[in-house]
């Protein structure tokens, strides 16, 4: 006979009743509620505006709860709606830890607007997705 504690989160340990004169060869203990596990969270502007023929260089924050600051791993892909005005080889997402970087260099001579999705990808296959509005104004 088992027992069991259900919802365990940090710190909790299970609750395992052996009974007498019974060998226990080995004990499998499927631990459910992936689901209260957090996703990455992205800290993004919601809108950045930049002159036509001009790079930009975005500064923002990553977090995942369930993972140390300094040496999760999280990984991040960018891509835009626009590829006329950004096309998705000139995003690059570069640093690490909590503070990330997004270089975005538009097509020359284009101007308008796109959304840049940004997807966040921790070591536990749990996904976020952000966007924010490029506007890329004609000089």
């Amino acid at each position: 006979m088992t027992t069991t504690t259900n919802n365990l989160m940090g710190m909790d340990a299970p609750k395992v009743t052996r009974l007498p004169g019974v060998v226990v060869t080995s004990i499998l203990i499927l631990l459910s509620g992936l689901a209260a596990l957090a996703t990455p969270v992205m800290t993004l502007p919601s809108s950045v505006t930049i002159p036509e023929d001009e790079a930009t260089n975005l500064v923002f924050s990553v977090s995942d709860t369930d993972t140390n600051v300094a040496l999760f791993t999280v990984s991040i892909t960018a891509s835009s709606s626009n590829p006329a005005l950004v096309p998705n080889a000139n995003l690059a997402v570069s640093g690490a830890g909590a503070t990330r970087f997004l270089a975005i260099t538009p097509a020359l001579h284009a101007y308008g607007t796109a959304t840049i999705t940004l997807i966040a990808t921790n070591g536990l296959s749990q996904r976020a997705t952000n966007t924010f509005t490029l506007n890329v104004t004609f000089t």
